[in-house]
């Protein structure tokens, strides 16, 4: 199962990085990416919670995401904390999938993808952590 830990470390890496990227992107009046409906999520009101940039909140996920996945790959502990950490950051990706659809009326396609990213490290998460059906 250590092999899944660490892609997962990988996968969490690479969502810091791209939400870190969107974190910068979220401070500039527009969205210098040329992707479909990334203006419209970044000038929403719902692109920051408190003043702080929902990319922030990512990127913080991440943080958290990869430091658990590496000390579960390098010491074999905290492997059911990684798996409740990712069950909080699909309740906030399904949340902020409703806003883009039913609220905002545009998806961000990088947004999409550090959602992805996340979903990619509950599910590698959840086949090493939960347990296998014997038969």
């Amino acid at each position: 199962m250590r092999h899944l830990y660490l892609a997962s470390t990988v996968l969490a890496v690479i969502g810091l990085g791209l939400s870190l990227y969107l974190t910068y992107v979220s401070s500039l009046p527009y969205c210098p990416l040329p992707a479909p409906g990334c203006d419209q999520v970044i000038a929403s009101p719902y692109s920051k919670i408190l003043g702080v940039p929902v990319a922030a909140l990512g990127a913080a996920w991440f943080t958290v995401a990869a430091a658990l996945s590496l000390t579960v790959a390098l010491r074999g502990r905290c492997g059911r904390a990684l798996l409740s950490w990712c069950v909080v950051g699909v309740l906030g990706v399904a949340y902020l999938v409703y806003l883009e659809i039913a609220v905002i009326g545009a998806v961000c396609l990088y947004c999409t993808l550090a959602h992805l990213l996340g979903l990619g490290v509950t599910g590698l998460a959840a086949a090493a952590t939960l347990p296998r059906p014997r038969g």
